[in-house]
């Protein structure tokens, strides 16, 4: 079944607003909206080149989405404290049972930084600025959503 909407989210891990948005608003998307088959949700990754340790996150998720590890990745990126280096970044991928192994070929692979190349693109492409920002059906949002300003455009 298709869904009848789209949220594509642009976003980066080192955002606080963002972790806010994924902390307080996602599950209700997912168990709500996206469950029930009126929405899809489309995750972008929107990180400057200059941002190094926002760069690294994005990298590390790619890196897992790759292994099949992204959803528990995506949790520790967006919950509790933000890394402070790239020691932290790496000790999360870890932990969310991304191996040495999958980093080491992963992480400045063409894909990884082709896939966020893009995302920051795409971004670009329908005028976002900043993170978090948000396409509803084609219509780009900037700033911080709650649920219901999500939902009443469903």
């Amino acid at each position: 079944m298709r869904s009848p909407h789209t949220l594509m989210i642009f976003s980066s891990y080192n955002c606080v607003y963002c972790r806010q948005f994924y902390t307080t608003v996602l599950d209700s998307l997912l168990n709500g909206p996206v469950k029930e088959g009126k929405l899809k949700l489309v995750c972008k990754d929107f990180v400057s080149p200059k941002d190094g340790l926002g760069m690294l996150m994005a990298k590390v998720a790619e890196v897992a989405r790759q292994n099949g590890r992204f959803e528990p990745i995506h949790r520790l990126l967006t919950t509790g404290n933000i890394p402070i280096d790239s020691a932290g970044v790496i000790a999360l991928a870890l932990e969310a049972g991304v191996t040495q192994q999958q980093l080491d070929k992963g992480l400045n692979s063409e894909a990884t930084i082709s896939k966020i190349e893009n995302d920051y693109q795409a971004g670009k492409a329908v005028g976002v600025t900043g993170t978090p920002s948000f396409v509803v059906d084609g219509t780009l949002h900037t700033g911080y959503m709650y649920y219901n300003m999500i939902a009443e455009k469903l």
